[in-house]
C-alpha cells in the first residue's frame, strides 16, 4: 500500500499470516514536551513496566490504526471531502477476576500512564467475575487472502464520485437528479498482544461507492440507491457502472406504483431486504444474549426450528466481507460457524468470557467498535447460503404475490421475540411476471416464523458489508393495503 503507517514496525513473534510488515516509523510530532513512543514494542514495554506495581494476573494491549476518507459529489462537482486518521490503544487488565479497561489516542508517556492508571483502578475495584480472563496463544492463525491494491490519490477518489453521479443520471432520461454520490475509503491495521504470549496483527482495506438518485415521470417521483463495497480501489472503479445501474433500476421500477388490498400474500423477500432481516436476527445467536435470556433461541440449540432450506453461517474467513479477520478482537483464531444448518440451530457466537460461562469455549467472536470500549460478543460475516432458483423461477411457484424490495423502520422490530410490524415497498407479481409496483404498504410477522415458512431460496446471493443473503420465498405474510 502507498499509505504509510505512523506506527509501528513489526515485532518478531506469532503473527497472523495475512499481516504485512509495517514500515519503520519516525518520531511523531508532539504538541507538548512529553516523550513520544514510536513503536508498538516501546508502548508494550512501557505499559508492562507501569503495571509492575499492580501485579496483574494478565493484561492485553489492543492497537487500532485507521485512516478514513469520504468524498461526496453533487451537481457534477465535489461538494464535500474529509479525511481523518487515528491511532488508538485499548488496555484490559485482569486481577483476581476483576477487569479494568482504559484507552488512549496518544503515544505520549504521560497519556499512556494515565491509561494504565485507569485500567488498574478497574482491576482493583470492579465486580469480580470468575469467568473473566484472556485467551492463551494459539498455535497459528488462518490465512485470509485480502486483496489490497495501491491506495488511490485524493483526486482519483474525487473523480470517481463525480463519475458515479454522471453515470447514474445518464442511465435513463427519467433520472432527474442525484441527491448525493459518495466514495469512502477505510484503511485499517490491527494489532493485539497479551501477557500470556498471544500476538497477532493484520492489515486490510475496503472501499465503498454509494449513490442516491431520483426518477420522475408523470408528476410522480421515486428514489433509489446503489451500493458496492470492494477490497481494493481498482475493484471499486470496475463496480461503478453496476452501482449506477442499481440506483436507476430501483428508482425507475417504482414509477407508476399502485395500492393493493389488505390480505395474506406469498412474499419473495429480495436479497437486499433479506440482508436487513438478518441484521435484526443476528443478536439472537449471541451466547451472551442466550445466557441472559435475551434471545428467543435460548434452550433451543439442536432443535429444527426453521425450514431445511435455511443454512446461516458466520464466516470470518470470507475476504470480501467487511467482517473478515484472521482472529477476533481478543486474538482467538477465526473459524467458520454454522449458526443454522439445514433448519437446525447449531452454534452460538461466544467470546472468551461467555464461552467459559456457557461451556463452549470462545468461537472467535469477540468484536470491538473501536478502542473506546472492551470487546463484546459479535458477528463477523453472516451468510445465508444461497439456493439454485432465480427470483423469476420463485415467482412462478405462486399464482400471485409480492416481491418485497425493502423495509421502512425495521429497526423497530423486537430482536428478542422477532416480531415486526413495519412499512415496506415492493412489486406485485402474477403468473410469474412483475405486474406493477406497489406503493408503501404495511407488513407484519415474525422473523423466526418467516424462516420456518421458507419454501424456496434464490441463487442471487448478495453481500452488503458484513451480511449476505439471496432472495427468499415465504408461503405467506400479512400485508396491509387498502
Amino acid at each position: 500500500m502507498r499509505w504509510k503507517s505512523r506506527l509501528f514496525p513489526r515485532k518478531s513473534g506469532r503473527t497472523a499470516s495475512s499481516a504485512r510488515s509495517f514500515p519503520t516509523a519516525t518520531k511523531l510530532p508532539s504538541s507538548s514536551n512529553q516523550e513520544v513512543l514510536v513503536s508498538l514494542s516501546e508502548v508494550y514495554r512501557f505499559v508492562e513496566k507501569e503495571l509492575d506495581k499492580l501485579k496483574p494476573d494478565c493484561f492485553e494491549l489492543f492497537t487500532l490504526e485507521e485512516r478514513v476518507s469520504h468524498v461526496e459529489s453533487r451537481d457534477g462537482r465535489v461538494d464535500f471531502a474529509r479525511e481523518s486518521s487515528s491511532t488508538g490503544f485499548a488496555l484490559r487488565v485482569f486481577r483476581e477476576g476483576r477487569m479494568g479497561f482504559s484507552y488512549s489516542f496518544s503515544p505520549e508517556k504521560e497519556d499512556l500512564r494515565r491509561m494504565v492508571e485507569g485500567a488498574s483502578w478497574g482491576a482493583r475495584y470492579a465486580h469480580p467475575d470468575g469467568d473473566a480472563g484472556l485467551p492463551s496463544p494459539p498455535d497459528s492463525y488462518p490465512r485470509v487472502p485480502f486483496r489490497m491494491g495501491p491506495a488511490p490519490a485524493p483526486e482519483e477518489k474525487s473523480r470517481l464520485a463525480v463519475d458515479l453521479e454522471r453515470e447514474t443520471l445518464a442511465r435513463d432520461g427519467r433520472m432527474k437528479r442525484v441527491r448525493y454520490a459518495t466514495v469512502r475509503e477505510v484503511l485499517r491495521k490491527v494489532r493485539i498482544e497479551n501477557s500470556l504470549g498471544l500476538e497477532g496483527e493484520y492489515e486490510r482495506s475496503f472501499y465503498t461507492a454509494f449513490v442516491y438518485a431520483v426518477a420522475e415521470e408523470g408528476g410522480q417521483s421515486e428514489s433509489g440507491f446503489g451500493v458496492a463495497i470492494r477490497e481494493s480501489f481498482s475493484d471499486l472503479v470496475d463496480a461503478v457502472p453496476s452501482v449506477a445501474d442499481e440506483a436507476s433500476m430501483r428508482a425507475l421500477r417504482m414509477l407508476g406504483s399502485r395500492r393493493i388490498s389488505t390480505g395474506k400474500y406469498p412474499v419473495i423477500v429480495e436479497n437486499g431486504a433479506m440482508v436487513e432481516l438478518l441484521e435484526v436476527l443476528v443478536p439472537s445467536f449471541s451466547l451472551k444474549n442466550v445466557l441472559l435470556g435475551r434471545s428467543w433461541l435460548a434452550g433451543k440449540r439442536g432443535e429444527r426450528l426453521f425450514s431445511p432450506l435455511v443454512t446461516i453461517q458466520d464466516d470470518p474467513l470470507l475476504p470480501e466481507g467487511t467482517g473478515a479477520c484472521p482472529f477476533d478482537d481478543e486474538g482467538v483464531p477465526s473459524r467458520k460457524l454454522d449458526l443454522v444448518r439445514e433448519g437446525v440451530v447449531s452454534e452460538f457466537l461466544a467470546d472468551t468470557r461467555y464461552g467459559k460461562k456457557g461451556g463452549t469455549g470462545s468461537t472467535g467472536s469477540a468484536r470491538r467498535g473501536g478502542v473506546k470500549s472492551p470487546p463484546e460478543v459479535g458477528h463477523s460475516n453472516v451468510i445465508f447460503r444461497p439456493g439454485e432458483e432465480s427470483p423469476r423461477e420463485m415467482m412462478g411457484k405462486f399464482p400471485r404475490g409480492i416481491l418485497l424490495t425493502g423495509f421502512l423502520g425495521l429497526h423497530t422490530a423486537d430482536p428478542v421475540s422477532g416480531d415486526f410490524s413495519v412499512g415496506a415497498q415492493g412489486l406485485y407479481f402474477e403468473g410469474g411476471e412483475v405486474a406493477f409496483p406497489v406503493r408503501t404498504f404495511a407488513i407484519s410477522g415474525n422473523i423466526f416464523s418467516l424462516l420456518r415458512d421458507v419454501v424456496a431460496v434464490g441463487s442471487d446471493f448478495r453481500l452488503v458489508g458484513s451480511i449476505g443473503a439471496p432472495s427468499v420465498a415465504v408461503s405467506e405474510l400479512d400485508i396491509g393495503g387498502e
